[in-house]
């Protein structure tokens, strides 16, 4: 549990533009919570009652199938809401939310949030945006997976960790792009392969310098080779 504040969802993408009332009644009526990694915030196949705004740490959104295999279909940093769309149709969750990190959220019940919408039309306004959003993001998923082989898929995907990288130190200089690597297997999840296949092309881009690869972290040496291999 931590204390609840405007600041938490002023700096929430869909809460951002709400009214002092509104942002009020969410300081009342929400909860805080402590993920530690690992944690299942939401079970796929689930009624779908609430939404979760991260606040700290990291979430990702998993298909997991009858088996045990997981694609991840996307990752939910502080500031995204997880959830909306489950819970705006009032349907079971198709996906399984669970802690990345230790994360700190807050749960906000889709009976409150469909009050909210009613009453506060900006509020509305951003989680349309939002969900656009979300189905412009997957249907490129669906051709990528569709149209380009493993080592491209790879490739895009690391080029959009970059992308992110360098949006949140608001630097375009490839020289000065670090972030820390995800696990090779959440990269595997991601872009359906195996963990085999993500460690041999991170190796051919490190041989080829266009990046280099320490412990944990990632360096894009050549961003501009980077973009040019990702496009076919």
């Amino acid at each position: 549990m931590f204390a609840l504040e405007d600041k938490h969802f002023n700096a929430c993408h869909i809460f951002a533009e709400a009214s002092l009332q509104t942002i009020a009644i969410l300081v009342e009526s929400a909860t805080a919570v402590f993920c530690p990694k690992g944690k299942i915030i939401f079970a796929q196949g689930d009624p779908a009652t609430e939404i979760a705004v991260i606040v700290t740490g990291k979430v990702g959104a998993k298909w997991i199938s009858p088996d045990g295999r997981e694609v991840l279909f996307n990752d939910h940093l502080p500031g995204d809401a997880a959830g909306c769309a489950s819970v705006l149709i009032s349907r079971p969750r198709t996906l399984s939310c669970i802690a990345v990190a230790d994360s700190r959220i807050i749960k906000v019940s889709g009976s409150l949030l469909n009050a909210i919408i009613e009453k506060d039309r900006r509020v509305a306004a951003n989680i349309i945006t939002h969900l656009a959003s979300v189905q412009r993001y997957q249907t490129q998923r669906i051709y990528e997976f569709s149209v380009y082989p493993v080592r491209h898929r790879i490739r895009l995907e690391l080029l959009r960790l970059a992308d992110v990288s360098a949006a949140n130190r608001k630097t375009a200089d490839s020289r000065a792009l670090t972030f820390e690597i995800p696990k090779h297997q959440d990269i595997a999840s991601k872009v359906i392969t195996h963990r085999e296949a993500v460690t041999r092309e991170l190796r051919a881009l490190s041989t080829a310098g266009i990046i280099s690869t320490k412990r944990n972290k990632i360096r894009v040496i050549d961003l501009h080779r980077l973009r040019e291999l990702c496009q076919i």
